[in-house]
């Protein structure tokens, strides 16, 4: 794998529209790299460990929202034995 994506290449890996992407990358969340990163006209790059440690950091916290609404279901006797 690469050192470094493309917006359309991290969107497959997050499973995403690149226009997600982009958003993730305007809002700060995720940083462009390489030459040219933040000028206009210039395709911008992320780095591939950044984007995998955003999925990683994501995937746990719908992990833990799933969790937690599991064990507000059976506290509440939402379920059938």
């Amino acid at each position: 794998m690469n050192d470094l994506l493309t917006i359309e290449e991290a969107a497959e890996l997050l499973n995403v529209r690149p226009s997600f992407v982009s958003e993730l990358i305007e809002g700060g969340t995720l940083r462009q790299h390489g030459a040219g990163a933040g000028a206009a006209g210039v395709d911008p790059c992320l780095d591939t460990a950044e984007v995998l440690a955003f999925r990683e950091r994501s995937d746990a916290a719908a992990s833990a929202a799933l969790d937690e609404m599991t064990a507000e279901g059976e506290a509440a006797d939402l379920y059938d034995e």
